[in-house]
């Protein structure tokens, strides 16, 4: 059997002493794809949030779609003092936080996500479900968290983010992906 071309030059796939087709690609990350294609991955910027006490929230995202999981794929932030950030599951009704309107990372983009994104100096009402990640931070450095398998806030649920510490101006941004819902297994 030979493998040709579909525009009848007759090419042949050449294939490797492994048993392997010779081939070329290019590949890009599935964020980059997304962004894109869709529009829909954003950075959700929050700038010298100071919290008000110690294991305060200070950033609060809910999916509130049906349809879509939103995946937090990473996370670069820093304070001005050591301490410890603890990136949450959360339930409950969010208070005290202003909104903060995510950016599409395709300028000029007018998709929006369906989530309620918040920032405050001490965002309550929520009851932690479980840490996702404990964050250990130095003072005055970048810190950046990817996870490969990224955080999936499903349909109705919330994460949030609480600084450990009394003290400390933090800044960041988090990168945020829309995913649609798909059941293929």
């Amino acid at each position: 059997m030979k493998i040709q071309d579909g525009t009848g030059r007759q090419y042949s796939t050449k294939v490797s002493s492994d048993n392997r087709l010779s081939t070329n690609s290019v590949s890009v990350s599935s964020d980059h794809f997304i962004a894109r294609n869709t529009g829909k991955v954003w950075s959700v910027v929050f700038k010298d949030i100071d919290p008000a006490g110690a294991d305060d929230y200070f950033i609060y995202i809910k999916n509130n779609s049906t349809t879509f999981d939103y995946n937090v794929t990473d996370l670069r932030i820093s304070s001005t003092v050591a301490g410890q950030l603890e990136f949450n599951s959360v339930s409950g009704t969010a208070s005290g936080g202003t909104t903060n309107t995510p950016v599409s990372r395709k300028i000029g983009s007018v998709n929006a996500p369906d989530i309620t994104s918040e920032t405050g100096t001490d965002i309550t009402g929520l009851t932690s479900d479980g840490t996702v990640f404990l964050l250990t931070l130095e003072a005055d450095k970048m810190f950046q968290l990817r996870t490969s398998s990224n955080i999936i806030v499903q349909p109705g649920k919330s994460v949030a983010l609480l600084w450990g510490v009394s003290t400390g101006i933090l800044s960041g941004t988090l990168s945020v992906v829309e995913e649609p819902i798909v059941f293929d297994f």
